[in-house]
């Protein structure tokens, strides 16, 4: 469970991944053994059990797709080895290790979209190594409907794409510049036609990543908008994210526990930190690579040898005078220059750190790794960027680093919860970050505050949810979040009977917890959710995710356009003026905050690349399809936004103050 104690355990033996599908099911690559005169094996290798016994002496691997229930009970076991042996492509067995005969990798349901011979939504996408194969298993009858072969060996990790298209990691098809041996690619490989594409490497692959070869491990996932893929190759002990339209690499991960070098480094480890173990590698708009250890910085300066003369004093003292009252002037110049120049030279071959209060997945890091994409092309010195998440307290962690660990020299910005500003102002002891010394980039987005219910509850009205005697549980990260805050405002001025779990590190793991029903609802921005819960907005049954208020109706959505109001849901005067104080804050989100006394020059740069970001029509484009809305919030409005909240009236503070345990 999300506190990490276990909820149950199988010793199914496998040392592959298991996959949790959107049906509630656990797909494990199981293995078991099988008796080295077993007939089966016998049978389909046409070899003399004598010669098996030398071959495999005790027992030969036999794979098993396992589907196991969410109490972890098994549901149902399929002999991999069987459904080939029963069926067509029996044959292939023949060439192949009697020892391991199909080296399962993977398994995977395929989606949705799926389309072509043989290719259903459901099936099973079962990756074989050691045939050099991989197929499609009919769910429901364990039977092998399609095997599919082509130039691509011991892969691993076949994943469906879209209709009759699969990704793949090909450990060894690909062919070093030479053609002396095999290296790993990222394969496209349509199985109604049989036609391959290589994605990466290609002519555009930086040339250190063109020879990678994983030998027999590796893996692969696609991101959920299937434009990106995440390969590792083991054996080189790096990953690479690449574009999947045209196999740009877009950030690539280097360790220094190269397997070939195991020994060595082991010698040399304890004078190594920790810290050097692990360094990332970003290409930037300039296609260039950041390595490791940075790039050189060229030092300007005034370079002179001192003049060799005599021992006559007087003219040489002169000249020397006036000299040194040159190089003076001279030098106030340069320095006046250097100065100048040196923010903007500052950021060349650099890094700029994101740093995100929230988990993977949620509307925080959905919009930041958006901006983080475009960020970097606008700064001058173009720096690599990269997104690291900090969650924890619903932000308040990030937070904190940002205003008292951060080092202000303009390569960190953290991306944290404006709540907490809210929570600070009405005396949240809990909350001590000195916002007010914070300097602010500016905003991406400004809130549209939603709250929904899962379907399994019965309750997805205003009315149902307001006439619900029994205690609904709404999931949140912590008090000063919308998550938290809202149905507490709502208990107050609408006699709601929320009831709050708290302690989830983002609207992630929220969706987790409502899809494990754990929970039954929670509130958040929509948006964010419209996009980054679709898949839960879409569903059907009890598993559906159903708004049932909203704030207002500014964005046009035909999902929320029919829903009641907050403002005219709450009755009382008094109600609509706690829930107004509240709401002002979303006036802006997910707000980008440097750390106190980051130099002015750089902030400014900074600032303005942010404005040019969420300008750029890539990324206006991008957003739109992704159905993100954005609006962009300057620094200086953001600053002001945070006085106004900082400062608010007694009034205002009194009225609020149930938000905060005292």
């Amino acid at each position: 469970d999300r506190t990490g104690k276990p909820v149950w355990y199988r010793p199914d033996f496998s040392h592959h991944r298991p996959q949790l599908t959107d049906g509630e099911v656990v797909l494990v690559p199981g293995q078991a053994a099988r008796q080295a005169h077993q007939p089966g094996l016998v049978a389909a290798q046409d070899v003399p059990p004598p010669i098996i016994k030398k071959l495999c002496p005790q027992s030969w691997i036999h794979d098993l797709v396992n589907v196991i229930d969410p109490a972890g009970r098994l549901l149902r076991e399929t002999s991999v080895f069987d459904a080939i042996l029963q069926s067509p492509y029996a044959s292939l067995l023949l060439y192949t290790d009697p020892c391991d005969p199909t080296h399962l990798n993977s398994v995977h349901p395929m989606g949705e979209d799926a389309a072509g011979p043989g290719l259903e939504p459901g099936d099973l996408v079962v990756s074989m190594r050691s045939l050099h194969a991989f197929a499609i298993l009919d769910r429901e009858t364990n039977r092998l409907k399609r095997m599919v072969r082509g130039s691509f060996r011991r892969q691993h990790a076949v994943l469906h794409f879209e209709g009759s298209r699969f990704l793949m990691l090909d450990n060894q098809g690909g062919r070093t510049a030479d053609g002396t041996r095999g290296v790993s690619r990222l394969l496209m490989v349509d199985a109604a036609n049989g036609a391959e594409t290589t994605i990466f490497p290609n002519h555009r692959t930086p040339g250190h990543l063109r020879e990678l070869y994983t030998n027999n491990r590796g893996g692969l996932a696609i991101s959920p908008d299937r434009r990106r893929a995440l390969v590792t190759f083991t054996r080189e002990v790096k990953a690479v994210e690449v574009r999947i339209a045209d196999g740009a690499v877009l950030v690539a991960f280097n360790s220094l526990h190269n397997m070939s070098r195991r020994k060595r480094f082991l010698k040399k480890r304890a004078t190594r930190t920790a810290s050097a173990h692990l360094s990332e590698v970003r290409y930037g708009a300039n296609g260039k690579p950041w390595h490791p250890r940075g790039a050189s910085v060229a030092k300007g300066g005034l370079a002179s040898e001192a003049p060799k003369h005599g021992g006559n004093g007087g003219a040489s003292m002169r000249m020397r005078r006036i000299s040194r009252m040159a190089a003076a002037v001279v030098l106030g110049i340069v320095v006046a220059a250097a100065s100048a120049a040196h923010a903007e030279d500052f950021y060349k071959g650099k890094t700029f750190r994101f740093i995100v209060g929230f988990s993977p997945g949620g509307g925080y890091d959905t919009y930041t790794r958006l901006i983080t994409r475009y960020f970097g092309k606008y700064v001058a010195g173009n720096p690599t960027t990269l997104v690291q998440n900090m969650t924890g307290a619903g932000s308040l962690i990030s937070a904190n680093y940002i205003a008292r660990r951060a080092k202000p020299d303009g390569l960190t910005g953290a991306v944290f919860n404006n709540s907490l500003i809210v929570q600070k102002s009405l005396g949240d002891k809990k909350v001590t970050v000195p916002f007010e010394k914070l300097e602010w980039v500016g905003a991406p987005s400004r809130g549209e505050i939603v709250c929904m219910m899962m379907a399994f509850t019965g309750k997805t009205t205003l009315d149902e949810v307001l006439a619900s005697k029994e205690p609904i549980k709404m999931g949140a990260t912590r008090a000063g979040s919308t998550g938290y805050d809202i149905p507490t405002i709502m208990n107050e001025t609408m006699g709601a009977n929320f009831k709050l779990i708290t302690g989830y590190r983002g609207t992630a793991t929220i969706r987790l917890a409502l899809e494990g029903r754990e929970v039954d609802g929670f509130c958040s921005q929509w948006e964010s959710m419209r996009v980054t819960a679709r898949s839960m907005l879409d569903a059907e049954g009890g598993q559906k995710l159903v708004p049932f208020v909203i704030d207002s109706h500014s964005y046009q959505d035909p999902e929320t356009k029919d829903l009641p109001l907050f403002k005219d849901a709450i009755k009382s005067r008094e109600g609509l003026q706690i829930y107004n104080s509240w709401a002002s804050q979303m006036a802006f989100q997910r707000m980008l905050a440097l750390p106190p006394g980051t130099p002015g020059d750089r902030l400014a740069i900074l600032r303005q690349a942010y404005e040019k970001t969420l300008k750029d029509p890539g990324l206006l484009e991008e957003a739109r399809k992704a159905k993100l809305v954005v609006t962009y919030v300057s620094g200086p409005e953001v600053e002001r936004l945070v006085g106004e909240i900082i400062n608010m009236p007694p009034h205002v503070k009194e009225s609020l103050s149930f938000l905060v345990r005292k």
